[in-house]
C-alpha cells in the first residue's frame, strides 16, 4: 500500500528535519539535499555534487557502508537541490537504465532551479505515476523511467546516482589513470585472514579463494597509481555475508573510494569487514572513481580468480550462502579529479 504523507507523523518529520545527513559510515558531513526514509521512517542522506562540478556520485542502499543499511528504503524527501543535477533511483544494482531487467523499475529526474525542494514526502510507487516530462514540484520534473508493478517496487531501491552537470568553468573530464600492479597478498586461510590490507599505496585488483570452505586460502591482487597516495584508510563495521540461496549479500565502498583491504574470521556465518580509502594526488585531491557493473556469479569454493581489467580496482564485492554459493565483484575506472 503506497505511504500517505498524511498518516506520517510530525514528532518523526520533526526529527527527520533535524537528524544529521551522514549516510556513509566513512565520509565526512554531506552538503545536503536528499532524505531516504526506510520501512521504519528511520532518516539517512545523501552528500550531494557540488553545482557545476561535473562530478557524479554513486550510492548503495543495501551495503552495510552506509547508514541506511540494513533497513530497506521506503520513500525520498528532496531539500535544497543544486539546479541542473540528474537523480536516478533504481532497484539495478548500479543505476544503469540500459541494462535494467523486466523487474527492475529506474526514475531519472532533472532539477531545473536553485535551491529546489519541497516539505512533502514521496513513496516511490509515488514517483512512478507520474509521467514523463512532468514536474512534480518547483524546479524537479521526471525525464524518463522505467516502470514496474508496486508489489516488485515497494522497497526494492538500491540505487541512487547524483549527476552534477558542467558550467562553462567546468574542467573537462581527464583520461583514466593507468595502474600498474603491485606487492599483493600471498594465499592464507580464509577464516583465519584478519587485516588483509595492500601493502604502500595499493588497492585490491584481484581476489581468488582456493578450491574448498573456509579453511582453504585466499589471496590477493594489488595495483598503484604512480604520483598518487592512499589516504583515511576506514574499516567498515562487522557484518555477516552469509546471504540466503539467491539473496546476495552487498558490500560496496562509499562514494570516491576504493578497496584496499578485507578481514574475515571463521566460516561462513563468521564476520568480514572491509577497509575503503581515498586515493588522492600530491595536492591532496581525491580521484574521481566510477563504478562499473557487477560481475556474473561465480562459486566461492570453485577456485574462480575475478580480476578488475586493465587499470581498473575492485570497490565492491557479493556473496550469497555458504562457500558453494555465489560470489560477485564490482570493479570501477579511476579519472584525476578536474583542475
Amino acid at each position: 500500500m503506497e505511504m500517505s504523507r498524511t498518516n506520517i507523523l510530525l514528532p518523526m518529520t520533526i526529527a527527520m528535519l533535524s537528524a544529521t545527513l551522514s549516510i556513509q559510515a566513512f565520509a565526512s558531513d554531506p552538503i545536503g539535499g536528499i532524505t531516504l526514509l526506510s520501512e521504519n521512517n528511520a532518516p539517512c542522506g545523501f552528500a550531494l555534487p557540488a553545482e557545476g562540478s561535473g562530478e557524479t556520485f554513486s550510492y548503495a542502499t543495501n551495503s552495510p557502508a552506509y547508514d541506511c543499511y540494513p533497513s530497506k528504503i521506503r520513500s525520498v524527501r528532496f531539500d535544497r537541490l543544486p539546479s541542473a543535477m540528474e537523480i536516478i533511483v533504481s532497484s539495478q544494482r548500479t543505476c544503469n537504465t540500459s541494462t535494467a531487467k523486466e523487474d527492475e523499475y529506474w526514475i531519472k529526474f532533472k532539477t531545473t532551479a536553485t535551491n529546489t525542494g519541497s516539505s512533502n514526502i514521496y513513496s516511490f510507487e509515488e514517483l512512478q505515476t507520474y509521467a514523463k516530462g512532468q514536474t512534480i514540484f518547483r524546479g524537479l520534473k521526471v525525464v524518463d523511467k522505467k516502470t514496474v508493478s508496486g508489489e516488485k517496487m515497494r522497497d526494492a531501491t538500491v540505487c541512487v546516482k547524483l549527476i552534477a552537470s558542467g558550467d562553462i568553468d567546468t574542467p573537462a573530464p581527464k583520461n583514466l589513470l593507468t595502474l600498474k600492479d603491485s606487492e599483493g597478498l600471498d594465499w592464507q586461510k580464509e577464516s583465519e585472514s584478519p587485516n588483509r590490507e595492500c601493502p604502500g599505496e595499493g588497492m585490491i585488483s584481484l581476489r581468488v579463494h582456493n578450491n574448498g570452505d573456509e579453511n582453504k586460502a585466499t589471496r590477493y591482487e594489488c595495483r598503484v597509481a604512480d604520483g598518487y597516495q592512499i589516504k583515511d584508510r576506514k574499516w567498515s563495521v562487522p557484518f555477516g555475508e552469509y546471504g540466503r540461496e539467491d539473496d546476495y549479500i552487498y558490500f560496496t565502498c562509499p562514494t570516491n573510494t576504493v578497496m584496499t583491504g578485507r578481514w574475515h574470521t571463521g566460516d561462513e556465518e563468521g564476520y568480514t569487514r572491509y577497509q575503503c580509502a581515498s586515493l588522492v594526488n600530491s595536492s591532496g585531491q581525491a580521484v574521481q572513481v566510477e563504478p562499473l557493473d557487477w560481475s556474473e556469479g561465480h562459486k566461492e569454493s570453485g577456485g574462480h580468480s575475478e580480476a578488475c581489467g586493465t587499470n581498473q580496482i575492485m570497490i565492491g564485492r557479493a556473496h550469497e550462502g555458504d562457500e558453494n554459493g555465489q560470489t560477485r565483484y564490482l570493479c570501477a575506472n579511476l579519472r584525476p579529479a578536474a583542475q
